[in-house]
């Protein structure tokens, strides 16, 4: 559940300071390549 835990802290993140976290996320993204691209992508279109 540590990756569950990561995620609802970007959505809170992301909440609270949008600006800095497309620029957070951006680097983030880069630097773990393209397979955590893909799983956001399923996680953020997944129905809940």
């Amino acid at each position: 559940m540590f990756v569950f835990g990561i995620f609802v802290f970007f959505c809170f993140f992301k909440k609270v300071m949008p600006g800095y976290f497309r620029l957070f996320f951006s680097s983030y993204l880069v630097s773990r390549g393209p397979v955590f691209v893909i799983w956001c992508y399923i996680s953020a279109n997944y129905p809940k």
